[in-house]
């Protein structure tokens, strides 16, 4: 008895449609290669852009510090400049009042912009709040030089700096607090407490504290870095539970009992700087470098790991036009993907990803000797000065061409990530990444890669073709298919006809095999394929080169299966009719 198939074969020519079928798969159709045109109307501005201050001094510049647009500077030998940023002509000059022959050795200014301490040659320490128009000497600090101060950012505020940290020349670290609340302004000291907490050494002697940075992780476990001119210490722990307020003695005498966790390098050039970047403010910082004898370490900071905050570390090693004896780098400055690095006549940029130097800026002589630069955690800006000039730099889309180095790594999440806004650069990744998979024989990534890219249509198919990756030719047309528009009528119709065509040679292949597991998947893929509402204009507008795939395959139950998705019943009854 004649079947469906049977009727089918007698009425059409099984050749033709073949023959159709392959000239369609084997010439340009009109699926377009779109290209992008990235047109920039006006140059772009780089990314570190240097501005001069217009500010004399009176008198030449010792120190600067600025932090959430408070800056302040020692002019001279016995005054104190401070200025609001955001009221740039509301200047506030202070003297000193010193007779003596101190001169101001350090300045720090904690991050809401209150608090200045003016550390002295002497070994005294001077306190200035932000309202107040006088400096009080901190009696308690008497004796000691101060280098650095480990800024409370946890509890911190405007009239008191919460406890603190203060590192001396001589190895040893206090902690401390300040306060400059109403009750405290008829009190000679405004300095609470001052007591010893811990020492550092190096070779076995006292070794100056260069740096202190504190930061308060999960789980309220505090972790304290510490350097030296060639050592960087860790400390981490949690307060005694029960204490009325922070306390960092208890931190350091969790560490007692062992050695404390260190880095250390060999060389030694008197001192090291170490800075954090954070990308949103009151957030953790999340990255670090530290200058040092021997170049810059650099890398994440990871909150979650038990003993140690640093990870993903790099050392970048000083160019041959760094000496540590004769061209010493002065002050080191993170941002999101740079560092830079102030020099005695100019300042280099080096990229944290890939460790290149992609950025140097020279001084003229008559700007004078560059002394230090600054970041601003606030507002952002970096400024450096000299005794008679001060400039800031403009940090402007740092971000720009980081796609390109996360894809040259071949790390193309994060590639992705930085061009989402650029399409032209999107396509660049996908296309790498595409072919990077491919080369690792990673083919079904690769198709959905080379899908989403702009890459002429022929070019792929035929690169799975001759690699014989059926399966991935047919996820890269799959996806092509999906992502085309409605109107797109000729290269939906192509890729319909196409996949039939892969469909039914898997299928036959998987039967010849004897594979009935995947067999039933792939016929369920294929069922669900052909009665896609998607593709339904297509399929039936083009049902007879459908029906002549299926019948040159002699694959009789999707046929049936194919009449009831076009709703051609008389077909179907006729078959049944026919069988029983």
């Amino acid at each position: 008895m004649a079947s469906i198939l049977d009727e089918y074969e007698d009425s059409q020519n099984r050749g033709k449609s073949a023959q159709r079928l392959s000239r369609l798969s084997t010439t340009n159709v009109g699926i377009p290669h779109t290209g992008f045109v990235n047109v920039r109307l006006e140059e772009e501005k780089p990314i570190f852009n240097k501005q001069r201050v217009d500010f004399t001094p009176p008198e030449k510049i010792n120190h600067l510090v600025v932090c959430n647009n408070q800056l302040c500077m020692n002019l001279g030998k016995d005054s104190l400049l401070r200025i609001d940023l955001t009221k740039p002509d509301q200047r506030n000059q202070i003297e000193l009042g010193r007779k003596d022959d101190s001169t101001v050795h350090r300045l720090f200014l904690d991050p809401t912009g209150s608090h200045l301490l003016i550390g002295l040659s002497t070994r005294e320490c001077l306190y200035l709040n932000r309202n107040a128009q006088k400096v009080r000497s901190l009696s308690r600090w008497r004796g000691h030089l101060i280098e650095c101060v480990g800024w409370n950012k946890q509890f911190g505020n405007e009239t008191n700096t919460g406890p603190i940290l203060v590192g001396t020349s001589q190895g040893v670290i206090f902690e401390a607090e300040i306060s400059a609340t109403e009750a405290s302004l008829f009190n000679t000291n405004p300095d609470q407490y001052f007591r010893q907490v811990h020492s550092l050494e190096e070779d076995g002697n006292p070794a100056p504290v260069c740096c202190l940075e504190v930061e308060r992780g999960l789980e309220n476990k505090d972790y304290i870095i510490a350097t030296t001119r060639k050592r960087l210490f860790q400390f981490v722990g949690k307060e005694v539970e029960g204490s009325e307020q922070q306390c960092f003695s208890s931190i350091f005498s969790q560490n007692q009992d062992q050695l404390p966790s260190f880095q250390e390098f060999p060389a030694n050039m008197g001192y090291s700087e170490i800075t954090f970047y954070t990308s949103k403010l009151r957030t953790l910082p999340n990255a670090f470098a530290w200058m040092m004898g021997n170049g810059v370490l650099y890398g994440q900071l990871d909150f979650v790991r038990p003993n140690s905050l640093l990870s993903d570390v790099q050392v970048w090693e000083y160019t041959s036009d760094i000496d540590i004896s004769a061209n010493k780098p002065i002050s080191i400055v993170l941002t999101q993907f740079h560092f830079l690095l102030l020099l005695h006549d100019r300042v280099k940029a080096i990229c944290t990803l890939n460790g290149e130097v992609v950025y140097e800026d020279v001084f003229p002589d008559k700007a004078g000797t560059l002394k230090k630069m600054i970041k601003d955690p606030v507002g952002g800006l970096v400024w450096i000065y000299t005794e008679k000039a001060v400039f800031r730099y403009h940090i402007q889309r740092e971000a720009r061409d980081v796609w390109q180095m996360y894809m040259s790594m071949n790390r193309f999440d994060l590639a992705k990530e930085y061009c989402r806004d650029r399409p032209e650069c999107m396509d660049m990744v996908l296309a790498k990444e595409a072919e990077h998979c491919f080369q690792n024989k990673r083919y079904l990534d690769s198709a959905k890669c080379y899908a989403l890219t702009q890459k002429y249509f022929e070019e792929i198919a035929l690169k799975f073709i001759e690699a014989k990756q059926e399966e991935a030719l047919k996820e890269f047309l799959l996806k092509k298919l999906n992502n085309l528009k409605q109107n797109e009528r000729t290269q939906i119709t192509l890729l319909v006809t196409w996949l039939s065509e892969l469909y039914l040679n898997q299928l036959g292949q998987l039967e010849s095999d004897g594979n009935t597991i995947i067999f039933q998947e792939t016929r369920k893929e294929f069922h669900d394929f052909l009665s896609n509402p998607k593709h339904k204009e297509c399929l039936f507008n083009n049902r007879s080169t459908i029906y002549d795939l299926l019948a040159s395959h002699g694959n009789v139950d999707d046929m049936v299966y194919f009449s009831v998705v076009m709703q051609d019943y008389e077909r179907v009854i006729s078959h049944y009719c026919q069988h029983d």
